[in-house]
């Protein structure tokens, strides 16, 4: 097939244009992937903002823990006192 030098040209500048319109197309991709890296980057922080509140709020939670089994060995500990049949059965 012998192509003239204008069908070569024409053919050369749909090329390009095919090239172009990947081009912009891999661009508007990359953007897009970009802003989504970024909503990302935001929700993996406020994530790990929420896991450190979460794990000082357990740390808080098992500190009242502690007090409260100390203070029910306490009370079970002046019930013995007063009436020893009865902490048994509070045990």
């Amino acid at each position: 097939m012998n192509l003239t030098g204008l069908e070569r040209l024409s053919y050369l500048d749909d090329k390009i244009h095919r090239i172009i319109e990947r081009w912009d197309k891999i661009n508007q991709e990359r953007d897009q992937f970009e802003q989504e890296l970024i909503t990302l980057k935001e929700e993996v922080e406020s994530l790990r903002a929420e896991k450190e509140l979460l794990q000082k709020q357990l740390g808080q939670l098992k500190i009242e823990r502690e007090e409260i089994r100390l203070k029910v060995e306490t009370m079970i500990t002046a019930i013995s006192i007063i009436d020893p049949e009865l902490a048994e059965t509070v045990q």
